[in-house]
């Protein structure tokens, strides 16, 4: 991006020791216009758009380097209107402040995450690295820049990643009943009490496992327990928050103690 350069009389405008002077001839005194506060603390080239100063928090000023560039070089060519400064009044208006400077707050997303753990355990998740977490480029979080960077520059497609730990389920139940029901078989026209027993037996005990796995999930999910499980498995996905929801949650449990003989008789 080129400074944009003064049309009218450019050498009319000097940089004095502290001040910009304006000279309109020889037989005028010059106008001198007070220096601004120098921009505090000074910019770092790490944005990817050129243009625009972004304020991180009120501590950590970014731009690009071109912009940082343009910056230093409308400065020794006196030309205080392409600036982030702003200077004056002169005539009861204020000159420069070009370019635009925008101020966001991270101070709140720690709060934020704290909240967003406690509802990642009805979902089962360990843990997440969020935007404000992890490796630091200059002080800024390398996250909180790329989520910056995607939020203006419009070559950017994909935006960034949030980093999950998930559970891995450690299920008790045996779902198949291929094996029990061949150990079981009864033969054409005969009735094997014991076999009917060992199979409802059989059933019994996948049910019983079967239902403390989903009391599990219902744990998990309702309650926030952590889940059985075989450690953790960690993807990249970019998280999406939802609305919370308040449930009402029944636990039950069955169990066949034993099978009685039929004493009566059919008519």
């Amino acid at each position: 991006m080129a400074v944009p350069i003064l049309n009218n009389n450019p050498q009319r405008y000097s940089k004095g020791v502290d001040s910009w002077v304006i000279s309109a001839g020889s037989n005028i005194p010059p106008l001198t216009i007070p220096f601004a506060p120098p921009l505090n603390p000074a910019p770092l080239p790490l944005l990817e758009v050129d243009g625009i100063i972004v304020n991180i928090d009120g501590v950590i000023n970014i731009c690009s380097p071109q912009t940082l560039s343009d910056i230093t070089e409308a400065e020794n060519l006196a030309n205080f209107h392409y600036s982030p400064l702003k200077v004056g009044p002169v005539n009861g208006a204020m000159l420069g402040g070009t370019i635009p400077i925008i101020k966001i707050n991270t101070t709140n997303l720690a709060i934020k995450g704290e909240e967003r753990d406690i509802k990642n355990r009805n979902a089962g998740v360990d843990s997440v690295d969020y935007l404000y977490e992890g490796e630091l480029v200059s002080g800024v979080p390398k996250s909180v820049l790329d989520q910056i960077n995607y939020f203006l520059n419009p070559n950017k497609d994909t935006p960034p990643a949030d980093v999950f730990t998930l559970w891995n389920w450690k299920f008790a139940g045996d779902y198949s009943i291929d094996v029990l029901v061949t150990a079981t078989k009864q033969r054409d026209n005969f009735l094997d009490r014991a076999k009917l027993t060992e199979f409802l037996g059989g059933v019994s005990q996948r049910l019983k496992l079967l239902r403390e796995d989903f009391n599990a999930i219902k744990y998990v999910f309702f309650n926030a327990t952590l889940p059985p499980n075989n450690g953790t498995t960690t993807i990249a996905r970019v998280a999406s928050a939802e609305e919370d929801s308040t449930h009402t949650v029944l636990f039950k449990s069955y169990d066949t103690v034993a099978i009685q003989p039929n004493t009566g008789s059919i008519v």
